[in-house]
């Protein structure tokens, strides 16, 4: 029920915002050859969260994002611009 709770704090375009970061993180690890469980372990998270960040269903915190690209040898800035994923 939580889980429910936290989606319908979020409009449209907020969730439209996290389907397209969460497309930007699997096609930058993708790019990056590292699997979902690689970037899970160096982030310390579970590989599902992983999972379920790039299919937004749950949504990462900007400090969680940023780790994430990181951890894919990207540059976070570079990242939002390249995949136009501003969080504000």
């Amino acid at each position: 029920m939580k889980g429910n709770m936290e989606k319908e704090q979020f409009n449209e375009s907020e969730k439209q915002f996290y389907q397209r970061l969460g497309k930007a993180l699997r096609d930058a690890r993708r790019r990056a050859n590292k699997s979902q469980s690689q970037v899970a372990q160096s982030i310390n998270v579970t590989f599902q969260q992983v999972q379920k960040y790039e299919k937004a269903t749950n949504f990462p915190k900007e400090y969680r994002t940023m780790k994430m690209v990181e951890s894919l040898g990207r540059d976070y800035e570079t990242f939002k611009k390249e995949y136009n994923v501003y969080t504000g």
